[in-house]
């Protein structure tokens, strides 16, 4: 129990301590009735956390936060600005990082234009910025004093190498840009010029744009980020958290992942480096940019408002980095790197009153050693230079830098899409009224609905072979820049006993370049296959043997296991797992969907589309797995369901019920019930619309999964000497669509799609024999009329026949009664493929008995060229695309009374004949 004494030095105590408390309210009230109405009010508003915020954001060029404007202010432009720029030309100039240490004087001046920032665009309360260290600290782990040197004043230097852009070594690209205004000629102020912008501008670390005063932030993102990936340091974004990916479109997470970027020529890349959190269009802006956290993870870039002008500064960070170095010359810091937690939740310390210091420390670096330092006694005002690489100031720039972002978590991304949407009644979740009622009594509000665009903007690469298209013969010139200074390069060639064993040397002869990442002597002239006679009596060789040989390849690779038919009936990639986790994967099967890439490619660069391939998927691996591609024109021509779906769900709205074509085909490739979509979001709207021409045609996850990415790999076609034929797609006069298209005109749909590619030749004589002159059948129209039909003349002669129709062929015949089928394999058995390419021909000749050199030049034996005659063979000589059709034994058949396999007419006959004749004829390669 105290004594009287100690009671009485304790009331002394809290009568001193009342009077200071007093004497610190009129002081305040003071300073407060001198200021300007706006001012009180904010100074009232910053009254809950007291103080400490408001001399923070003072010492940091902040006003006091205010409460939360509903208005959603884009940045560029100064009709969307609360803060005209112009005024800042009277306005006092901010402590600069880069200008060493300066003491923050708040003066009227500066008072007026924070209570106008205050009212316009209120911020949260954040972080400021790291103060500079004292010329003497005291760390926590020494008793001695261990003492720092203080670093001289002034802006740091670091001089922009090739290897800032090519290694990726941390510094900071930056993105201006400028806005037309007053003036009608803009260019970089003084101080810029022979600095680091003109330095580091030809290593892509600075893109400046011309940008009309209207332009979202987001749309400056994406540009410069197209620029980026386009430049020859090949900037490349990382993957996205699967937590963001799954919600959010391509468009909102690709032009924000510039914590995550990596660079194709680096070393192993890892998931350990920070990212940028993706926020969609509308949310977009200066306010949002400045008070960008959310989560710890996560860094927000620096804005830089000037006259006329919007700074973005990323910061980029090394491949395989955990923290963050930092940039310039020196010790800048305690550490030799710096965290980025540390980064943005730095130590920082106000002067409370007399003297007294106050120091609010972070957490502790933990990534390099001696991290549990700490700094002390830094006084009022007092910064210290953060690692942000930038140029000298100029006291006539009157530049406005805003602060750090925030630590304070920010609301999730779904409760940012309005005030009105964060207001939930407890009776709207939880009612006794169905959901689907309260969805329809509710409309939906034009804006939300208008915020959710069918397709997201997108501008096709170009490339920079259009000279390979004004050549005489566009193929060769295509093969001479693809091996150009190539040297040692060797052509696929083999001796093999059957087509089908020629295949699988060509699939491995393919698959080796695949391993090799080096296509090189994919295209090099020269290639032979020679495929020996049973009898070891010759060869068969040229180029309707190798094209027989391509062919029979693709029964090695199309295989259940491998792909699966998609929306057109045609093969797509049928991935193994979902995830994204390159780990989790086997070796073999990257290797053959690589492979598999590869081999497409390789058959568009011969002027022929993989006919089993879906279109989609060659179109996704020619923009180099970007979704966009997916564009109105592309659906409407070879997806008109799949845009019809696309168009009836944006029509429905985010509340809307949804329509039963959308219904079915959610559940069809997307396996989601339409129950759990009567409450959608705009983002969940918007990731819908995006992901249903992607999971429909290629796969749910697009080029995050690693077997798609293998296969967009392969498909490149990537040579030692840089050439891509993905160049040569975007380089034709028509687009890559132009491209796309000349390739899919050796797709054969049926008898039309012969008519220019087909002639046919009668010998002289024909008609005087004895059949087809008694006969009312135009030999003319005979193969004709056959091509047309479809199905099988004759199921018994069919059966008779089978064990001599070659495998490959065997594959087809549930396609028989397709109105393509004929046609394919009799173009098979004329020229070696199934598809014929734009500007050939087939030539088929009817040959009379003393036509036999045609029928068979090799032959000797005159009386056995007749004996085949008359049997009815047909010779087919696929290196000149030739057919030679016996007129003997259609004078026969046109004699006969009587047929076989239970074929009662000359018409079925005849079809029969040249049905069994062209299947047996396949992968024969020739031998009669």
């Amino acid at each position: 129990m105290p004594d009287s004494d100690d009671l009485g030095a304790i009331q002394a105590r809290i009568d001193q301590l009342q009077a200071i408390v007093n004497a610190r309210a009129s002081q305040s009230a003071t300073s407060t009735s001198n200021a300007s109405p706006l001012h009180q009010q904010a100074a009232a508003a910053s009254a809950p956390i007291g103080e400490y915020s408001s001399l923070r954001n003072l010492a940091r060029g902040h006003p006091p936060a205010t409460s939360a404007s509903d208005a959603s202010h884009f940045i560029l432009g100064q009709a969307q600005l609360g803060v005209s720029m112009q005024a800042n030309r009277a306005q006092p100039r901010l402590p600069s990082v880069l200008g060493g240490v300066s003491r923050a004087v708040i003066s009227d001046a500066n008072n007026r234009r924070n209570d106008a920032i205050a009212t316009h665009f209120p911020c949260q309360p954040s972080l400021p910025v790291r103060p500079r260290r004292s010329a003497t600290t005291t760390t926590s782990s020494s008793a001695s004093g261990a003492v720092t040197q203080r670093r001289p004043r002034g802006p740091r230097v670091h001089e922009p190498t090739l290897a800032d852009a090519a290694a990726l070594n941390p510094t900071q690209p930056l993105l201006i840009g400028h806005m037309p205004g007053a003036e009608d000629d803009l260019h970089i102020s003084r101080r810029y010029r022979g600095s680091y912008l003109d330095r580091a501008g030809a290593l892509g670390l600075v893109h400046t744009y011309q940008l009309p005063s209207n332009t979202a932030v987001a749309d400056v993102l994406a540009t410069a980020a197209s620029d980026m990936r386009n430049h020859r340091a090949a900037w490349e974004f990382g993957a996205p958290p699967a937590e963001l990916a799954s919600v959010l479109r391509p468009a909102e997470l690709q032009p924000l992942q510039l914590l995550r970027i990596k660079n194709k020529r680096g070393g192993p890349h890892t998931n350990n480096v920070y990212r940028l959190e993706p926020i969609p269009h509308s949310e977009l802006g200066l306010r949002t940019l400045r008070t960008l956290v959310g989560d710890k993870r996560f860094a927000a870039p620096e804005v830089t408002v000037q006259e006329r002008r919007l700074d973005i500064h990323f910061l980029i960070a090394l491949p395989d980095a955990t923290c963050i170095n930092a940039v310039g010359s020196g010790d800048m810091f305690r550490h030799e790197s710096e965290c980025t937690i540390d980064r943005f939740n730095t130590d920082f310390s106000l002067d409370v009153e007399r003297g007294n210091t106050q120091t609010y420390a972070a957490p502790p670096c933990t990534c390099v050693p001696n991290a549990e330092d700490s700094e002390s006694d830094i006084e009022l005002g007092e910064v210290m230079d953060m690692d942000i690489l930038g140029f000298d100031d100029d006291a006539n720039d009157h530049d406005y830098t805003p602060a750090a972002p925030s630590p304070t978590p920010a609301p999730s991304r779904l409760t940012r899409q309005s005030d009105a949407a964060n207001r939930i009644d407890i009776d709207d979740v939880f009612s006794l009224t169905p959901a689907s009622a309260t969805a329809a009594a509710a409309p939906v509000p034009p804006t939300v609905a208008a915020a959710v665009p069918l397709f997201e903007p997108y501008s096709p690469p170009t490339g920079q072979y259009a000279a390979i298209f004004r050549a005489s013969n566009v193929h060769d010139a295509m093969v001479r820049e693809a091996t150009r200074g190539g040297i040692g390069l060797l052509p696929f060639n083999v001796t093999v006993a059957s087509v089908r064993e020629g295949g699988l040397h060509y699939l491995q002869f393919v698959g080796r370049q695949a391993l090799e990442n080096d296509f090189s002597s994919a295209l090099v002239p020269g290639q032979q296959v020679m495929i020996r006679r049973e009898d070891n009596e010759g060869y068969s060789t040229g180029d309707g043997t190798l094209r027989d040989v391509h062919s029979s390849a693709w029964q090695f690779i199309l295989k259940p296991e491998f792909v699966t038919p998609k929306v057109s009936n045609h093969f797509s990639i049928a991935i193994s797992s979902p995830s994204t986790d390159p780990s989790i994967f086997s070796s073999k099967r990257i290797l053959t969907f690589k492979t598999l890439g590869a081999m497409c490619a390789i058959a568009m660069a011969n002027g022929v589309a993989p006919e089993m391939v879906e279109v989609g998927l060659l179109w996704f691996a020619m923009h180099g797995g970007d979704r966009r591609c997916f564009q109105r024109p592309f659906l409407a021509e070879f997806y008109p369901t799949v845009l019809r779906v696309l168009e009836d769900l944006q029509s429905a709205g985010v509340a809307g019920p949804l329509p039963t074509n959308v219904v079915q085909h959610l559940a069809s490739y997307h396996e989601l019930d339409a129950a759990s979509l009567t409450d959608r979001t705009p983002a969940l709207q918007a990731s819908l619309l995006a992901d249903i021409p992607l999971v429909c045609i290629v796969s749910p996850k697009g080029i995050d999964n690693p077997e798609v990415k293998a296969f967009v790999d392969g498909f490149q076609l990537s040579m030692r000497n840089g050439f891509k034929i993905t160049d040569v797609m975007h380089s034709h006069p028509g687009g890559a669509i132009g491209f796309l298209e000349s390739t899919l005109l050796s797709v054969i749909h049926d008898t039309s799609s012969l008519h220019s590619k087909l002639r046919v030749q009668i010998s002289d004589g024909t008609a005087t024999l004895a059949g087809v002159s008694a006969s009312s059948i135009v030999i003319d129209d005979i193969l004709v009329d056959f091509l047309r039909g479809s199905g099988v003349p004759s199921q018994q002669a069919l059966d008779a026949a089978m064990r001599r129709i070659h495998p490959l062929v065997k594959d087809q015949l549930n396609r028989v009664d397709e109105a393509s089928f004929r046609p394919r394999m009799f173009c098979w058995a004329t020229t070696g493929t199934t598809q014929i390419r734009d500007g050939e021909e087939m030539v088929v000749r009817w040959v009379m008995p003393d036509d036999a050199n045609a029928y068979h030049p090799s032959s000797r034996n005159a009386e056995g060229v007749r004996e085949s005659m008359l049997a009815g063979k047909c010779s087919f000589r696929t290196c000149f695309k030739k057919a030679f059709i016996p007129v003997l034994h259609l004078d026969l058949l046109l004699r006969s009374s009587s047929f076989d396999h239970g074929i009662t007419s000359v018409d079925k006959a005849i079809e029969n004949w040249l049905f069994i004749e062209i299947l047996e004829a396949i992968g024969g390669h020739g031998f009669l």
